[in-house]
């Protein structure tokens, strides 16, 4: 979890790792990239989640309103129905009622669904994690107003990220050069851009445990 720390400033963190002689600590490159992952993952553990609740804050009343508008149409199509059926009680006719009733009744019904879809509208632009537990939105807007790619909220999920984002790098930058890190410089490198950007010591048990898991869920999706 990234703690209160102000983060370092980018020479900061490149002497950090100079410090430690690790095999890629010296290119100026890879570190401005992890240091860039390392301020991301501030931010979504911070302002992005700041984002969706504001966001949720906004579609909320409209969601309440357009559920309240269709609470009122049911209340009036339960009144139509009843009325339907003093008629054919009082004069029974049911092809004539059905004749008489049916466009109201089917404008009901298409006022119902459009007032729906317009809700779900407003639904997809809140985050899962903000919906109650009777909502469901059947889409998300493909342009959210919030900067919150993850699905959970807490520290934890933009944690996972960074590591997942930083393994991916190195593998990049160490397979671009025809190169292999050895797994133990592997963890340690990790464990050294923890306590630089973060000033958070990770265990190098946990770090391997966590890459182990990364690299089974890379390989689970390449094969689907």
């Amino acid at each position: 979890m990234s703690n209160s720390i102000p983060p370092p400033n980018f020479a900061s963190f490149v002497s950090s790792l100079k410090q430690t002689q690790l095999p890629s600590s010296l290119d100026r490159r890879l570190l401005r990239e992890i240091y860039r992952l390392a301020k991301r993952r501030r931010y979504l553990e911070n302002e992005g989640q700041d984002s969706v609740k504001e966001v949720a804050l906004k579609y909320r009343p409209l969601v309440r309103e357009w559920l309240s508008i269709l609470s009122t149409l049911e209340r009036s199509q339960t009144v139509l129905r009843e009325a339907r059926t003093r008629c054919e009680e009082l004069s029974p006719n049911l092809v004539y009622w059905a004749k008489l009733f049916h466009p109201a009744e089917e404008s009901f019904s298409d006022i119902s669904y459009r007032i729906r879809q317009i809700q779900q509208r407003a639904l997809g632009n809140i985050h899962p994690h903000s919906l109650k537990k009777h909502e469901r939105a059947r889409w998300q807007t493909l342009l959210p107003e919030f900067d919150y790619p993850l699905e959970h909220f807490g520290w934890k999920p933009a944690e996972t990220w960074f590591l997942e984002e930083l393994d991916e790098s190195l593998i990049r930058y160490f397979r671009a050069r025809n190169q292999e890190l050895a797994p133990g410089d592997r963890y340690k490198l990790i464990q050294a851009i923890f306590k630089a950007a973060f000033n958070e010591h990770k265990v190098l048990a946990t770090i391997k445990i966590a890459i182990s898991r990364i690299a089974r869920r890379r390989d689970s999706t390449k094969r689907k």
